[in-house]
């Protein structure tokens, strides 16, 4: 989803109780004209839970038809009824929204591991071309999926382009090259102009890559703990000017130096076999 600001829809009725198309079309052409990056019908906001699902269902597509190419268009898709929220999410996809809003089953009052097993989970393997926003309330439901099953759920499925872990972004990744090809696939394909929060990721993960380096020049050598052989390194003074460093029973030289280390081994007793 594009960062901007986000409006949730009211629903206008007439003195019948049907849906006002006038009254929102209004409301949506208003909405645009301020300048609103995206719309949500169907929230809280929109008298939700007063629909029938036919009500439900009519003033999502009636709102993704009014503002379909004017901006982005947020259909509010949740139940406590993951069978209800299914059938919802396939009306909303028929009725080519942008995204969805999924709040968090209420009354029920099921688990964090329940709500994203068998809520979420559902709903982004059956609708994996759609992106989900989980809509975390607990004060109204009753129920909350807590920030761990989030990042689970984050981690495992794609929905929500916009949940971003170094562990994902590195997936496939072999090289350098390959990761910076990854980001400018983001910036071409999913968002040109993203959060200030996501340029500083990318930046950071672009300057602290490679601080691990292999020097192939340089190898270490561990000693036996052997204590002929450890005063022979501690007091050979030919020995410690080929040292770059020495901690513990490590030392570590130049790769060219090995046969010189070798040598001195040798010349005092000790075989070596590198």
């Amino acid at each position: 989803m594009k960062p901007g600001c986000y409006t949730a829809l009211i629903t206008p009725f007439d003195q019948a109780g049907d849906l006002d198309q006038d009254g929102l079309e209004q409301l949506i052409n208003f909405q645009i004209e301020n300048g609103i990056t995206g719309i949500l019908a169907t929230g809280t906001t929109g008298e939700s839970p007063t629909f029938q699902w036919k009500e439900h269902d009519h003033v999502i597509a009636v709102t993704a038809q009014l503002a379909k190419g004017r901006c982005l268009r947020i259909a509010g898709t949740g139940s406590n009824n993951t069978a209800e929220a299914l059938e919802a999410l396939d009306h909303a996809r028929e009725a080519q929204v942008d995204a969805v809003l999924m709040v968090d089953p209420y009354y029920n009052g099921p688990s964090s591991l329940e709500i994203r097993r068998e809520y979420y989970e559902a709903a982004a393997v059956k609708f994996s071309d759609m992106d989900i926003i989980p809509y975390i309330m607990p004060g109204r439901t009753g129920a909350q999926m807590l920030p761990q099953d989030l990042a689970i759920l984050a981690e495992n499925f794609d929905n929500n382009r916009y949940i971003l872990t170094h562990n994902k972004f590195f997936k496939d990744c072999t090289s350098l090259h390959a990761l910076r090809l990854k980001i400018d696939s983001f910036y071409n394909k999913i968002e040109k102009n993203p959060p200030k929060v996501f340029v500083d990721f990318f930046n950071n993960m672009i300057k602290e890559s490679n601080l691990l380096k292999r020097n192939l020049k340089q190898i270490v050598i561990e000693l036996e703990d052997n204590k002929r052989l450890l005063n022979l390194f501690m007091t050979n003074q030919k020995l410690q000017k080929l040292f770059i460093k020495a901690e513990g029973y490590r030392i570590i030289v130049l790769k060219n130096d090995i046969p010189k280390v070798t040598k001195i081994a040798k010349d005092n007793g000790f075989f070596v076999e590198f």
